[in-house]
């Protein structure tokens, strides 16, 4: 099976923090306090954590 890309999980996940490890979503929660409980909860650790926005959601771009 193929490993779904970061385009995938942000539709999937979309408006949730999830926690990555490997290139792949592992947990995923509503707020980052669910998410990180959840993992300590696991024992899950070295993961990047991201909040996926919605597609409903502006991008929003910084300058400098």
């Amino acid at each position: 099976m193929p490993r779904s890309t970061i385009a995938d999980a942000q539709v999937e996940f979309a408006g949730l923090w999830v926690a990555l490890k490997d290139g792949e979503v592992v947990e995923a929660r509503p707020t980052p306090y669910e998410l990180t409980m959840a993992l300590h909860d696991r024992d899950i650790t070295n993961t990047t954590i991201v909040r996926m926005p919605g597609t409903d959601e502006p991008e929003l771009v910084g300058l400098g």
